[in-house]
């Protein structure tokens, strides 16, 4: 059940919407034959270009994308609402469908919407009905506070296409990961070895470091999990205190999660640091 709000503005003119119509294009071909997309296009004001569509009809699909074309303002909030009405027309049906919305824009908005504050606004209150929001930033990076807010939605993530060849093959080999979440309201528990404190956390994005209520412990929680080909880490920092580390240091692991069918998972390890911790 996928809706595409696409930014179809003055300011998307030339390689940009010609880049969209290329990506879109390839999302058609990845869609099975009982999905359903609809697409939205938003300038000054708003308008379905096609009315939730089984994915079997692919020609007809591609046809009306290859009509895109950009002129006029900016109004994300009108495109927003009128993609999110297409899936909440669908969120009862039968079939067992994942729910999402696909915000592609600029991020210019002169009509309508304008704070980006209302935008996380719409976006909570949709996952709260279970939609999840893919945004994409096309050829602009919407800032790191912004991309924050956006992934600590839950079912959210964010995707910055900063050029057009980047635009034009978005979906190449990660359609399916962009749209499919792993698990919800992560929290991974780590109590440093014996004779270490911790310093620094880096590479954790869309989500929350805390340092634990009792003892020296940190705390990671991130709202959605999204597998992803891109590589990456989480880098923690450790610093020997004075007393220096004891024999055996480990790591004490605790996660929690929910799964796909929003069951509680938990599960607790600790890992054997041996000789490889330096003393800094």
């Amino acid at each position: 059940n996928l809706s595409l709000a696409v930014d179809v503005s003055g300011s998307m003119s030339g390689s940009r919407i010609e880049s969209v119509r290329q990506a879109l294009a390839v999302l058609v071909d990845q869609l099975r034959d009982d999905d359903l997309f609809s697409l939205v296009t938003f300038n000054s004001d708003s308008k379905t270009l096609i009315e939730p569509t089984p994915g079997a009809e692919k020609e007809r699909l591609k046809s009306a994308i290859r009509q895109l074309s950009a002129g006029g303002g900016t109004n994300i909030g009108a495109g927003l609402e009128e993609a999110l009405g297409h899936v909440r027309d669908h969120l009862e049906d039968p079939a067992a469908r994942s729910a999402r919305v696909m915000l592609f824009t600029d991020m210019h908005p002169n009509n309508g919407m304008v704070d980006g504050r209302d935008f996380v606004t719409v976006l909570r209150s949709a996952a709260e009905e279970g939609i999840g929001t893919s945004s994409f930033g096309v050829g602009i990076d919407f800032g790191a506070e912004m991309a924050s807010q956006i992934s600590e939605v839950e079912g959210g993530n964010y995707f910055h296409l900063e050029t057009p060849e980047k635009i034009a093959t978005v979906f190449d080999e990660n359609f399916k990961l962009m749209v499919t979440p792993v698990g919800y309201n992560v929290s991974i528990k780590l109590s440093a070895p014996l004779g270490y404190t911790f310093g620094n956390t880096f590479g954790l994005a869309g989500g929350t470091v805390n340092d634990c209520a009792l003892g020296d412990c940190r705390e990671f929680t991130v709202p959605t999990l999204f597998l992803s080909r891109g590589g990456g880490a989480i880098y923690l920092e450790l610093i020997a205190d004075e007393v220096g580390p004891g024999d055996n240091p480990q790591f004490l692991c605790d996660v929690s999660y929910d799964d796909v069918d929003r069951q509680r998972q938990s599960n607790s390890s600790a890992v054997d640091l041996g000789d490889s911790v330096p003393g800094v």
